[in-house]
């Protein structure tokens, strides 16, 4: 008994002094990282310090499958630019693509983010690397974005680049969409005067295309921009093509020559009225030159641009049409011209020289028609009384009556002849009939 009350001494005795011990050490407060994972029974017995039971080589009680920053001690796993590097190991901690063209310069001062370009040459100054600045010597880019540098660009603030091409450029032209070279301004209106309507009367422009008729080059016809591809001062709307310019020329010829002719064919019927045979035979040898001179050589002329034409490129079928019709008119003036030279009067004698044959005219059979000669009224035209073509025939004078009862003598007996053929026809049919 004695034994086991001493036994329990000794064991009280025992517990006291580690009680002792235990209370003489200072307490370490436990604090529990949520991103360890603890195993509460392993626990050290003198510091009570937990141990991790995932890998931490930065000692920073975070695990490296959540550490940002595996190597680099960063308990706080701080990350400005919100990309998987924390900013303690980040090489751009401000630039989340990291350096994108791997140039060596973070993407928040590289002056070309995405085109490497380590050495950030920037010739405009900028801030926009050589390597992808599109107009690396233009520092304003293109600013009027006509797609042509500042540097190059004749008229780098001017989108149309001088549309009008007087050597002003828009943006400070006074007239930007006409030719005025001299930006005169009269009334210092800022309106050039070639366009300022209020500077000069409105009757100054007759084709109103805002071009006063004194800088026009087709003052007659509208043409705001007065383009002129030729530079010979009249402008491309109102110049008239040169297989045109010879059309016109040969109209007005034929309209000259055609005057010519009314004036002879008026003088020879003075010349007949007055049975005078010198006027008369000197009015016909005009007819004559002017047949064989001048409407030949215009029928040449007329044959010339008819092949220049068919040479030509582009459509030319106006061109061609009035072509055609001119050579219409010259065949009919042609014919008039044979009409007036062969006609005989009461007191004429046909020379052996007017009863020659006309020389032919020199014709394109592809593009002319047969001659065609124009009704001859009875007023001005008086019939042959010898059909004999070319004799020549002594006409004693005879009065003026006699002679026209005369040149119907062949008409009169034609009728008659018609009518007694047709007499003896009906004659036949009615034989035929009684059977």
């Amino acid at each position: 008994m004695i034994k086991h009350i001493g036994f329990i001494f000794m064991l009280m005795i025992t517990v006291g002094m580690l009680s002792a011990n235990t209370l003489a050490t200072p307490a370490i407060p436990l604090q529990l990282n949520p991103n360890l994972l603890i195993n509460p029974i392993n626990l050290n017995p003198i510091n009570l310090n937990p141990i991790p039971v995932c890998p931490d080589p930065d000692a920073d009680h975070i695990c490296s499958l959540q550490d940002n920053c595996p190597g680099v001690s960063n308990p706080d796993q701080a990350n400005v630019d919100g990309d998987s590097q924390g900013d303690a190991c980040d090489f751009c901690p401000n630039d989340a693509s990291n350096d994108a063209d791997d140039d060596g310069i973070c993407g928040v001062v590289d002056n070309c983010p995405v085109v490497a370009n380590n050495d950030q040459a920037d010739a405009d100054g900028d801030g926009q690397g050589d390597s992808c600045d599109v107009c690396p010597a233009d520092a304003q880019n293109d600013v009027d974005g006509d797609g042509i540098c500042g540097d190059i660009d004749i008229c780098p603030n001017d989108e149309s680049n001088d549309s009008d091409e007087d050597g002003v450029c828009g943006a400070v032209d006074n007239c930007p969409a006409v030719v005025n070279a001299n930006q005169a301004d009269a009334d210092n209106d800022g309106l050039g005067d070639v366009c300022d309507q209020a500077a000069v009367p409105v009757d100054n422009d007759a084709d109103d295309d805002g071009v006063l008729d004194a800088n026009d080059n087709c003052p007659n016809t509208a043409n705001v921009n007065q383009a002129d591809a030729d530079n010979d001062g009249t402008g491309d709307a109102c110049e008239v093509d040169p297989l045109e310019q010879r059309y016109n020329a040969l109209s007005d010829e034929f309209d000259s020559i055609e005057n010519d002719y009314n004036d002879y064919k008026h003088d020879l019927r003075d010349a007949e009225d007055d049975n005078d045979q010198k006027k008369i035979d000197r009015a016909k040898k005009h007819l004559r030159d002017l047949k064989n001179n001048d409407l030949d050589d215009l029928n040449n002329d007329l044959d010339d641009l008819e092949n220049d034409v068919q040479d030509a490129d582009g459509d030319y079928s106006d061109l061609e049409d009035n072509i055609n019709n001119l050579q219409d008119d010259i065949d009919t003036l042609d014919g008039r011209i044979d009409d007036l030279v062969s006609s005989e009067s009461n007191n004429q004698y046909i020379s052996a020289q007017e009863s020659q044959p006309r020389t032919s005219t020199v014709q394109n059979p592809a593009s002319r028609q047969a001659t065609t000669q124009n009704p001859v009224e009875l007023s001005t035209f008086t019939f042959p009384s010898n059909p004999v073509q070319g004799a020549v025939v002594a006409a004693a004078p005879t009065s003026t009556a006699s002679t026209n009862f005369s040149d119907y003598t062949d008409l009169i007996w034609l009728g008659a002849g018609v009518v007694i053929l047709l007499a003896v026809i009906l004659f036949m049919i009615g034989l035929l009939v009684r059977r």
